[in-house]
């Protein structure tokens, strides 16, 4: 089979065998971050239980 076109050339160093799929591009949902006023209350209060747990297992 000859190609399209007369001068047409392959660079087989750049060539890939195989798919290469963006999974990013393809599924990746935007979720925007929570307000830092919740975070920093979520901390706290997991602080505050790893402390009474603390407390329980060393008084």
């Amino acid at each position: 089979m000859r190609p399209a076109a007369p001068d047409a050339w392959i660079d087989d160093s750049r060539t890939k065998v195989g798919y290469e799929l963006p999974f990013t591009r393809l599924f990746y949902r935007y979720a925007a971050p929570r307000p830092i006023g919740e975070i920093d209350k979520d901390i706290s209060l997991t602080q505050k239980r790893i402390l009474t747990l603390l407390g329980e297992i060393a008084p």
